[in-house]
């Protein structure tokens, strides 16, 4: 079915990024088509409802064209679905990694793209007051090594500066060991948020409210 593809493509994706991650180019690229991916399970499922309950909409479907059909047709099981749905679309996002994803996905259909992702070096174990560190790149497609070549250049600023602090705060000395490269983004109040993560932790969220949707259809649908 078209919503078991594209959690299929989601995993594909995030299998990408794992292997591309900290390149900011291939990362974007890969993220984006997880994106679209998440787009199409959420319409995906909610097609799903319109032929289980049979409303027939003509045409692309949303949540509101559900709705409004619904209600049109004064079906009440596809009214309480489309309640149910609402509120439970809300839940699954009210934890902090499946909130910024949603304020992600309403960014691309605000600007029709994704937010910049970019690369920044990080302590493996943070203190308070700790930084990040961006490294500036060329946005285009880099071999791994020349990459890691400009990450090692940068390591030693990042070193000086938040062992700098460290030492002011009686906190440990933080060695090159002790640091990583990840490609992150920035969603309003939520800085250098790892992709990788967030997208491996949104894809067991898509995939639990889609199971509990479905049983929701079939228990509606059955009566």
């Amino acid at each position: 079915m078209e919503v078991e593809r594209e959690i299929e493509n989601c995993q594909v994706c995030l299998d990408k990024l794992r292997q591309y991650d900290p390149d900011p180019y291939y990362v974007s690229f890969f993220f984006n088509q997880y994106t679209n991916a998440i787009e199409n399970i959420i319409n995906g499922i909610i097609e799903e409802a319109d032929r289980d309950f049979g409303l027939f909409v003509q045409g692309k479907i949303s949540y509101e064209i559900f709705q409004k059909k619904a209600k049109y047709k004064n079906d009440l099981n596809a009214i309480k679905f489309v309640e149910w749905f609402f509120e439970k679309y809300e839940e699954e996002h009210t934890n902090l990694y499946p909130s910024i994803m949603r304020k992600i996905l309403n960014f691309k259909e605000t600007f029709q793209k994704i937010p910049r992702i970019k690369l920044m070096i990080k302590p493996r174990e943070r203190y308070d007051g700790d930084i990040n560190h961006e490294i500036k790149i060329n946005q285009k497609p880099n071999k791994r090594e020349n990459l890691m070549v400009d990450i090692d250049k940068q390591i030693p600023l990042f070193l000086e500066i938040i062992n700098y602090k460290r030492n002011q705060n009686k906190q440990p000395k933080l060695k090159k060991n002790h640091t990583y490269a990840s490609a992150c983004i920035d969603i309003e109040e939520h800085k250098d948020i790892d992709v990788f993560y967030m997208a491996e932790i949104y894809l067991f969220t898509i995939q639990r409210f889609v199971n509990e949707t479905r049983m929701k259809i079939k228990k509606l649908t059955s009566k």
